[in-house]
Parts: structure tokens; sequence; C-alpha cells
């Protein structure tokens, strides 16, 4: 993988991830108790592969893209 290719998959995953993790909310307000924390432990255990898989993979292959990220979050408020 190139480091341009590297970088549209992290914006992928990131978005992938924050797509999930907002689901969250929602499901607290609609669902049963049980039912919420099963599904909220699903969605972490994915979100945690994501970064697992292939978020950390890709930082360690190619570790100025952190800091990249990382300086566009502080200057626009997101990192893609």
């Amino acid at each position: 993988m190139n480091k341009d290719l590297a970088s549209i998959v992290l914006s992928s995953t990131n978005r992938s991830a924050g797509e999930l993790a907002s689901l969250i909310p929602m499901l607290k307000e609609v669902c049963e108790d049980a039912e919420y924390q099963e599904l909220k432990m699903a969605l972490a255990s994915i979100i945690s592969d994501i970064w697992f898989r292939v978020d950390k993979r890709i930082l360690e292959q190619f570790p100025d893209l952190e800091r990249e990220m990382n300086d566009r979050l502080n200057k626009y408020g997101r990192k893609f």
C-alpha cells in the first residue's frame, strides 16, 4: 500500500467508525436495556477491530499520517 491509498483507507475507516458510534445514543433511547447493552458492546467490538486490524497497521507503516490527521483536526476540526 502506498501513502495516498493509506490516507483514503484511514478516511473511510474513521467515517465508518464514527457512523457506528453515532448509533449508540439512538439505541439507548429506543432499545430495552439488555438489548442496548448487547448492541453497544457489539458496536464497540467492531470499532475496536477497525482500529486494531486496519488503522493501527496503517499508522505503523505511515506514522506521519497520524501527525497530518492531528494537524488537520486542530486546523479544521476534522481529521479528513
